[in-house]
């Protein structure tokens, strides 16, 4: 055993979100992504604006609310992940973090 740097033991295994492959902690094999969402910051309009006839009215989102679990409601607001990335997954990920918005499928 290396004396400079101590075994690793890893007790779980570790997959790329990407590409499936498996990489080992302490190697230098992987990065690990973190990403925050956070819904507009901005504080909410206080509703005195004359609103378009074709925005809701609060009864009207509080109606449309009814249809969500807590959960759900939460992740619109606020949301945190984490991915695993081999190395070669991360450098192209990088470089386009947001992909091509000319192949999504919405």
């Amino acid at each position: 055993m290396n004396q400079d740097r101590p075994e690793t033991r890893d007790t779980e295994a570790i997959f790329c979100h990407r590409c499936g492959r498996l990489v080992h902690s302490g190697r230098g094999e992987y990065f690990l992504v973190r990403i925050e969402a956070i819904a507009d910051p901005a504080p909410p309009a206080d509703g005195s604006e004359t609103l378009a006839p074709e925005e809701p009215t609060y009864a009207d989102l509080l109606a449309e609310l009814e249809n969500f679990t807590e959960r759900e409601l939460m992740d619109q607001v606020h949301r945190r992940l984490a991915l695993t990335l081999c190395n070669a997954c991360f450098r192209r990920w990088i470089e386009n973090p947001v992909g091509d918005a000319d192949n999504d499928a919405n």
